[in-house]
């Protein structure tokens, strides 16, 4: 097998995956079969530039630049990022799915650091004197 190829088809199915998409979701915004993005993914057949383009710009919404660049380029911006990916890299889908629900668990509340404050309204008390007596 073609290294660059199963390297390159792991890349296919790690973007895939972050956009939470099924292979067949993903094969019908491209217009290819699953059975292809399968050999794709799993580094057996050799993409077009057709093929390519359309899983970057119908399937990724990425350009062709930023579909090749990958997490490669990400280690200049983002180190952060790139060592995260790299952890990643060989672990099973599964435990992928774990980190990737720690990692939204973790930031969520960071997102709401920017949301405005609401101020409460003053709690109201009750009385404290007799009860009201009519005559």
């Amino acid at each position: 097998m073609d290294t660059f190829l199963t390297t390159f088809g792991a890349e296919i199915r790690r973007l895939r995956l972050a956009r939470r998409l099924t292979q067949d979701a993903l094969a019908e915004r491209c217009h290819l079969t699953p059975k292809y993005l399968s050999e794709v993914e799993n580094g057996h057949v050799n993409p077009s530039l057709r093929v390519l383009d359309a899983l970057a710009r119908q399937g990724f919404g990425i350009t062709l630049a930023e579909l090749f660049s990958g997490p490669a380029a990400w280690s200049t911006a983002r180190p952060q990022i790139a060592r995260i990916v790299s952890m990643l890299d060989d672990e099973s889908e599964e435990v992928c799915a774990v980190v990737a629900r720690v990692v939204e668990s973790v930031l969520a509340p960071v997102g709401d650091l920017h949301a405005p404050t609401r101020k409460r309204a003053p709690r109201r008390r009750k009385p404290t004197g007799p009860p009201n007596e009519t005559p």
